[in-house]
């Protein structure tokens, strides 16, 4: 009987551990895709496209939030236009800042995973921003958990 509970837990820990790691390269990969876009519009002088695209973005049920904010923790543009001018929370800037770009965290009793891409300065950006700019901006991509904890609790 304890070798059937010992191995029961023991796969239920093994699937958590593989849908968090699908959930993160999933984010890791939406994010990349977001912010070339976001970066060909903008070299294309379609800078009122991002927050659009942000917005469409932010439509899907799996996505909790989508925002760029600067390297002091400012948000800079956000699908939630109120928090425009906030800051992210400390531990969002924390993990940009420690190179953290992935990482789950809980928010309201509801757990989301949170991806953080550097929107790196290129030359094809110089025309508009200062070419001393390392970083322009960090996108942040949250998508949420709820689907996979659903999955996870049917086995």
């Amino acid at each position: 009987m304890v070798a059937i509970g010992l191995t029961t837990w023991y796969n239920l820990q093994t699937q958590k551990a593989m849908l968090s790691k699908l959930a993160s390269e999933h984010g890791r990969m939406m994010a990349e895709t977001i912010r070339s876009s976001i970066i060909t519009d903008m070299a294309n002088g379609k800078n009122d496209r991002v927050v659009h695209i942000l917005g469409k973005i932010n439509t899907e049920p799996a996505i909790n939030n989508v925002r760029i904010f600067d390297e002091s923790g400012r948000i800079l543009m956000s699908a939630e236009k109120q928090e425009i001018g906030d800051l992210v929370t400390t531990s969002e800037l924390m993990a940009y800042r420690t190179g953290n770009f992935n990482f789950k965290t809980s928010r309201e009793d509801k757990d989301h995973f949170s991806s953080v891409v550097p929107i790196y300065n290129q030359p094809v950006c110089y025309s508009c921003h200062d070419e001393n700019a390392k970083v322009l901006g960090v996108l942040n991509l949250e998508v949420s958990l709820d689907a996979i904890a659903a999955m996870q609790s049917s086995g």
